[in-house]
């Protein structure tokens, strides 16, 4: 996970729930615009990063709870094939 400067609250997510998935799920934030800017993110937005590098997920802003909408993101995209 990628999250511009003012996504400490996806980071914060990403650490709480890495480990109800069982994967390594890391969070890096990225205090700069031109970052937020190459995404479309505004600046607490967020993005997943496939291991094969492609965007899996995007959150512009942080609209609510980051728990449950990166909850959400992940069951979507570790039981897309089910």
């Amino acid at each position: 996970m990628l999250t511009a400067g003012g996504g400490r609250r996806w980071v914060e997510a990403a650490d709480d729930l890495g480990g109800e998935f069982a994967l390594s799920l890391k969070a890096w934030l990225i205090d700069e615009d031109a970052f937020a800017s190459a995404y479309g993110l505004d600046p607490s937005g967020a993005v997943l990063v496939r291991p094969d590098g492609h965007i899996g997920w995007r959150s512009r802003a942080i609209n609510g709870d980051p728990s449950h909408a990166l909850r959400g993101a992940l069951s979507a995209i570790l039981h897309a094939g089910d």
